[in-house]
């Protein structure tokens, strides 16, 4: 039940394989401040609407999905979706958890993963309260050796130009990997308009 190795996932792919079984993963990620315990549980749910709804004019500028969340029965229904996504090998999310207090104060994920090209895509959110703490710094540090450490290569984060907290956070990552930021164009599928992005990789040296 389930692949244990990236080599595994590898192998299956270059045979042909389409969809990923990997019931087993890594469940917490612990870090001086933080850690990481995987969204496979319901455990954290209430923490998460809580901090969603409070955060919510904050957290919407950023992120498409704020206003699509309009209770703890969608955030349930999100986590289910997430327990499908680790469990095929799609996603791998994960509650950001203060060690201090044992709540959930946000999230990060691995995903849009290209095992072929050993790339993957991390996003991540954080409740306005808790920005400036080094709590993200440690969180993207924490699941970059993770996904460096599983196999990939190259670590993709996107985030609208005018996140100055993200602006922030890439810099701070450079002990270990190189960050190239170039400016991108999308349009948002919420507003009529255009978004200017960020796009930065980190790459293990």
């Amino acid at each position: 039940g389930g692949i244990k190795t990236y080599q595994d996932a590898i192998a299956l792919i270059n045979a042909g394989a389409t969809r990923l079984g990997t019931s087993s993963g890594v469940d917490i990620i612990l870090g001086e401040k933080i850690k990481l315990v995987a969204r496979n549980s319901h455990d954290y749910d209430e923490d998460c609407w809580s901090e969603v709804d409070d955060n919510r004019l904050f957290l919407r500028e950023y992120l498409l999905w704020v206003d699509c969340t309009n209770s703890l029965q969608d955030v349930s229904n999100a986590t289910d979706m997430f327990i499908d996504m680790w469990n095929n090998g799609e996603n791998y999310a994960y509650f950001i958890v203060l060690n201090s207090t044992g709540k959930a104060i946000g999230s990060i994920d691995i995903h849009s993963i290209d095992y072929k090209n050993y790339s993957a895509e991390i996003g991540y959110w954080l409740a306005k309260e808790h920005n400036g703490n080094g709590y993200m710094i440690e969180a993207v540090k924490l699941i970059e050796k993770q996904a460096f450490d599983a196999g990939m290569n190259r670590i993709y984060i996107a985030s609208n130009k005018s996140n100055d907290r993200l602006n922030i956070t890439l810099p701070k990552n450079k002990e270990k990997y190189s960050f190239l930021n170039l400016t991108l164009t999308t349009p948002s599928v919420v507003k009529s308009v255009t978004v200017p992005f960020i796009l930065s990789f980190a790459i293990q040296v």
